[in-house]
């Protein structure tokens, strides 16, 4: 199990690294959307993350619920198989289905 972190990977992008878990997850992670959202447009490359599981999959829809209030395009790369399966299992497939060729989700 690792941590989570958050990183801006440039002026309209983030990286997360490490653990999309129930253990790894808190407050303070889903808060950290409100502080970084400024552009109009975001892309989160989740290529770093290791595992996720269905608190993973709450905090993408908390980021994705945070965005659309702001207007706001939030875009998902890399998104880890585990993360497409949760989503399909849980009926939230159309997160993924805008851009399954590209491996992103966007809201």
């Amino acid at each position: 199990m690792s941590s989570v972190k958050v990183k801006r990977a440039t002026v309209k992008g983030l990286e997360i690294e490490g653990d999309l878990t129930f253990s790894t997850i808190d407050k303070n992670t889903a808060r950290i959307m409100d502080k970084l959202l400024t552009p109009n447009d975001i892309t989160v490359n989740l290529k770093q993350v290791v595992a996720a599981d269905s608190a993973g999959l709450a905090l993408i829809i908390e980021w994705l619920k945070i965005a659309r209030s702001r207007n706001i395009t939030l875009t998902f790369i890399n998104v880890p198989e585990q993360l497409q399966a949760l989503a399909l299992l849980s009926g939230f497939e159309s997160l993924f289905q805008s851009a399954s060729q590209a491996d992103k989700i966007a809201l």
